[in-house]
């Protein structure tokens, strides 16, 4: 059974009450798309492809599942009284910054919030009956729930991404058996830029206005929101179902991104951008170096600066544009562009320039001039 076509059609049910209906509509749709993928194997056709094609055959299912009852579908009156209950259960733990150099969230279906600390000093503040656990080991800020060591006795430094771990965890965050943090805030003092890694299985991460050395993100079903996130190092962000909005980011060395399916934005200023999408639209806007993007179902648009020296983007089955500043006026088209379908007008093909090499199996591949 392929990893990758078990996430995608998860994804499509992870919201959804697991009827028996449902169950049945599930293993029935999970039966065929693994058996249309392993038959396109055995073609002679690529994985890229196979996957594709798998996509292709899904569209239209994620209407007919909306419609089945959705997952904690509250009233106005039940999410009146469950934000009376966490105002009553709001707790708040400060830590001195000396001892921080590290911080590590691993939660389940709870949000996670990364903010700026009003004072000189980290706090992790939650809602909810249940504490996480919280532990400070040589410099390293621990914040996990209470049924991880129960649950799940790897690191975070052993998780290895993919569809099997990440379902799991979701299946258990959402099986109703423990009471759940619903929120956790970590707030984080200017003066200091620990490494910071967040783990998700049902949660989605906001982090605005903090200054980081390093970001790590690793989530199942959760959207990542991130506004001025500035890092001195790296930064790498996973994520199997939810979209990726990154605005005014700030990257010095590199950044990764590996989405399955969702959209994806990122605007900001990175040295080096490896982006992988394969169900969902990618948009890249400002100033980056080197620029790497695959994407298997979906358009990528990328809008770039003076400072771009190489692009390099594959769609299996969708459209490539490229914006490029005026005083760009030549251009390197690398042996792997697609000539055919290819619309360049205004650019000089040269060996200066920056190196474009733009391939689309189905798609259009423009390469336009930034107005203004």
């Amino acid at each position: 059974m392929n990893e990758r076509v078990s996430s995608i059609v998860d994804a499509l049910f992870h919201d959804v009450i697991r009827t028996d209906e449902v169950k049945a509509m599930h293993d029935e749709l999970m039966d065929n798309c693994q058996t249309r993928y392993a038959d396109l194997l055995r073609e002679g056709v690529s994985e890229e492809d196979a996957i594709a094609a798998v996509l292709e055959s899904l569209k239209g299912m994620e209407e007919v599942i909306g419609k089945y009852p959705k997952k904690e579908n509250k009233t106005t009156e039940e999410a009146q009284e469950t934000q009376e209950a966490q105002e009553e259960t709001y707790h708040d733990r400060a830590f001195d910054t000396q001892e921080i150099d590290t911080i590590k969230v691993i939660m389940s279906a709870a949000d996670v919030i990364l903010a700026p600390s009003a004072d000189e000093k980290v706090h992790v503040i939650w809602d909810g009956e249940m504490d996480p656990l919280i532990d400070l080991m040589g410099g390293t800020l621990n914040i996990s729930q209470q049924e991880k060591q129960n649950r799940r006795k790897q690191s975070d430094e052993d998780f290895v991404f993919s569809g099997k771990n990440i379902w799991n965890m979701i299946r258990q965050s959402l099986s109703g058996h423990i009471h759940y943090v619903e929120q956790v805030t970590v707030t984080v003092p200017e003066h200091i830029q620990p490494k910071v890694t967040v783990l998700t299985s049902a949660g989605d991460l906001k982090a605005h206005d903090v200054r980081l050395t390093s970001f790590r993100y690793n989530s199942s079903s959760g959207d990542l929101d991130a506004d001025r996130l500035s890092c001195d190092e790296t930064a790498t962000i996973n994520t199997a179902s939810g979209d990726v909005k990154a605005r005014h980011l700030l990257v010095k060395e590199s950044m990764k991104v590996d989405a399955v399916s969702g959209d994806v934005r990122i605007d900001g200023t990175c040295p080096e951008l490896a982006l992988t999408i394969v169900s969902g639209d990618g948009d890249v806007d400002g100033h980056f170096r080197r620029v790497q993007t695959k994407c298997i179902n979906g358009d990528m648009t990328m809008s770039f600066g003076t400072e771009i020296q190489q692009i390099t983007a594959k769609n299996t089955n969708g459209d490539i544009t490229v914006y490029l500043p005026k005083e760009i006026e030549k251009i390197n088209l690398g042996q792997q562009s697609s000539l055919r379908n290819i619309n360049c007008n205004g650019f000089c093909f040269s060996d200066e320039g920056p190196v474009v090499e733009l391939k689309a199996l189905t798609g259009d591949i423009n390469i336009r001039r930034i107005n203004g």
